[in-house]
């Protein structure tokens, strides 16, 4: 069984930033909120969202998959495409079909949770979330957000309550705008919400102060703050956490229960909570305030608002998506898995089997991008604890100093690779002589348990921790086992481009989503994919201000297996085809590690999307006032102006230019 609990003071709370995992929870299973994010695919910036909690000696946060949106501005209305039939519990019907005219799994209360901003925000800075001043509601830059916002939610909740006859149960979104002045990103947040039922109890049995986490991989118990719920039943409740039918069946009798053998089955606790998506888009002053063209904004609210109706930090549908399907048929329905999934997968598994790389891939050091989280967040709080004569004092040192936060997908900084270089050169000089022992560590020893603890859940622990050995000999077992990874993921890659498969993620739902979503209200197809390539054209903008020279973008670009704006939109003006008009032009998915796939290929599925449904755009809509420029310029005056803030956990915020992900209880 897993304990956890939300820790403060630490020493970096950057949204959609990968902060220390806990070697006590299982990699991308961890129960914390979740967080839809902007999902920007770029150099030194994939939007990760990854789960953590403490560690045995709760040195470490709890951290949710906090996922963030990517935009996708569109204008779409139905045509001649079927809709997905209504979730009745089989999971065989996920795959059928394409959710057009489908926008939410289910009407069901149990998928959001309504709170107060405040509220809302306070839990996701428990777990690590930045905290940001917000732009006043009668802003005119919030006014034309909110309008834009309320003008989808009338087409989606006027279909709901078509289609089911019965009133649209979700909140009503609420556009809030942060000001941020290195952000770049847009999210929409999911938290624990209270189900107000104890679990696991026998009458007169208590457990107090304690929470029970659930999850459809297991249950974790510990201190876990939620946010209040109305009106939830939890008969009910277990009926909709069940629908995928997964490992962790939950019941209700006087205390909800788990199937036998689930993680975390025999946890004891009064509160009982789960996933639900909160009513906030939240969007980054400074990423507005680089849009030129306002489709581009709309691509992104679309996208956001895609992720909130969808619930995708719900763990209750999962079983609907991350499945390798066949490129190859432009067809007007929701892909479905490629005949060679399976062995797709067993590839995919194998790379995800151990740590994933933080630091950049391309940026090489002494050891493995994916042994680097060992030594930063398995390490270090070991060596902060230590006292006196020690024999790697100098790392140490460095470690109390405080390290660079180094995420996946994120290339580190020119001060992060300093920081770290000295950090990881001081660790390996004296590893060696730092020896294992099975108990009773002496000044220069460590204990086989503390060890297994820093190299973390999400990987096997290595052999070579075993009394008589060194921390050297750990390092070098990593060392061996990530650079097979490294090949096993170049294999999965080229196979991957070669036949012409992706993975579908609730990334790619959302985008496809947020093109119908933006056609409904007058926009043409063609006007979502202009929004998106205008986004691309504000992230390059982005890394080249920020002091990338263009010849280091576009080297980035070639490692990471993204294509550049000017590229990207030939391949868009020529059809995704070669020259001759025959061989189709396949994009990468990129990096494996992220759901947000590469900027251009998902530009490339937006181009299929609008191909295959043949999107017939809605009724316009009246312009608004003032013009976009006019509110862009205003962005850019926030940005300018804003400040960090220093919330209760006494974290600054909005500090540092590789800032802009989203922060970690759970955002899309």
């Amino acid at each position: 069984m897993s304990y956890w609990s939300p820790r403060k003071n630490l020493s970096s709370r950057r949204i959609g930033r990968e902060l220390p995992q806990s070697a006590l929870v299982r990699r991308e299973k961890s129960p914390v909120p979740s967080r839809a994010v902007l999902g920007v695919a770029y150099p030194g910036r994939m939007l990760f969202l990854r789960s953590s909690s403490p560690s045995l000696l709760r040195a470490r946060l709890a951290r949710s998959s906090f996922a963030v949106v990517a935009l996708s501005v569109g204008a779409f209305a139905f045509s001649a495409c079927s809709a997905e039939a209504p979730d009745d519990g089989n999971a065989d019907e996920s795959y059928q079909n394409h959710t057009v005219g489908q926008h939410i799994h289910k009407n069901s209360r149990y998928l959001w949770v309504d709170s107060t901003f405040a509220e809302a925000d306070q839990l996701a800075t428990a777990y690590g979330s930045e905290t940001h001043a917000t732009v006043g509601e009668g802003d005119d830059l919030v006014r034309w957000l909110q309008t834009w916002s309320d003008r989808i939610d009338a087409e989606v909740r006027g279909d709901v309550e078509r289609k089911t006859g019965q009133k649209f149960v979700a909140p009503k979104p609420i556009v809030k705008v942060l000001k941020t002045h290195n952000t770049f990103n847009a999210w929409v947040t999911s938290l624990p919400a209270c189900v107000g039922a104890p679990f696991n109890l026998a009458s007169g049995e208590t457990a107090p102060g304690m929470t029970a986490h659930l999850d459809v991989t297991g249950v974790q118990a510990g201190d876990v703050p939620c946010l209040k719920t109305k009106g939830w039943v939890p008969k009910e409740l277990a009926t909709v956490f069940n629908t995928g039918k997964h490992a962790c069946e939950l019941s209700f009798d006087q205390s909800f229960h788990v199937k036998a053998g689930c993680p975390g089955a025999e946890s004891k606790a009064e509160e009982t909570t789960v996933l639900a998506t909160t009513p906030y888009i939240r969007f980054a002053s400074d990423l507005l305030a680089r849009f030129t063209d306002e489709r581009s904004v709309i691509v992104v609210l679309a996208h956001e608002l895609a992720h909130y109706y969808r619930s995708h930090g719900s763990p209750m549908y999962s079983h609907k998506y991350n499945f390798w399907y066949d490129q190859g048929a432009t067809v007007a329905r929701r892909p479905v898995p490629a005949k060679n999934a399976a062995e797709i997968q067993e590839l995919y598994t194998e790379v995800l089997s151990g740590a994933r790389p933080i630091g950049g891939e391309t940026w090489q050091t002494k050891v493995s991008a994916r042994v680097r989280p060992f030594l930063v967040d398995g390490l270090a709080p070991l060596l902060v604890q230590r006292t006196g004569n020690f024999v790697c004092e100098a790392a140490a040192n460095l470690a109390r100093a405080g390290l660079p936060t180094l995420r996946p997908g994120e290339e580190a900084t020119p001060e992060q690779q300093t920081a770290y270089v000295s950090y990881e050169t001081a660790m390996l000089a004296c590893a060696a002589n730092w020896r294992i022992v099975e108990t009773n560590p002496g000044a220069n020893e460590i204990a086989t348990a503390e060890l297994r603890v820093a190299v973390g859940l999400g990987q096997e622990a290595p052999a070579s921790i075993a009394a008589g050995k060194s921390v050297a000999d750990v390092i070098t077992e990593l060392q061996a086992a990530a650079v097979k990874r490294d090949a096993t993921a170049k294999t999965l890659l080229a196979k991957l481009r070669q036949n012409r498969i992706g993975r579908y993620t609730t990334e790619q739902e959302a985008d496809d989503l947020a093109m119908e979503l933006a056609v409904r209200v007058g926009f043409e197809p063609n006007d979502v994919l202009a929004g998106w390539t205008g986004f691309l054209d504000a992230i390059e903008g982005y890394y080249l201000d920020a002091g990338l020279s263009r010849e280091e973008l576009l080297a980035q670009y070639q490692q990471t297996g993204d294509i550049d704006a000017a590229t990207c939109k030939g391949y868009l003006a020529a059809g995704f085809m070669k020259e001759d008009k025959k061989t189709p032009i396949t994009v990468t998915i990129g990096g494996l590690e992220d759901k947000h796939h590469t900027s251009c290929y998902r530009l490339y599925n937006l181009w299929r999307e609008a191909k295959a449904h043949k999107y017939v755009k809605g009724p316009a809509k009246a312009a608004l006032s003032p013009a976009w420029e006019t509110l862009r310029m205003n962005a850019e005056v926030i940005s300018k102006n804003a400040v960090p803030v220093v919330s209760d956990a006494g974290a600054g915020t909005d500090s540092g230019a590789s800032d802009g992900s989203a922060s970690d209880a759970g955002r899309d």
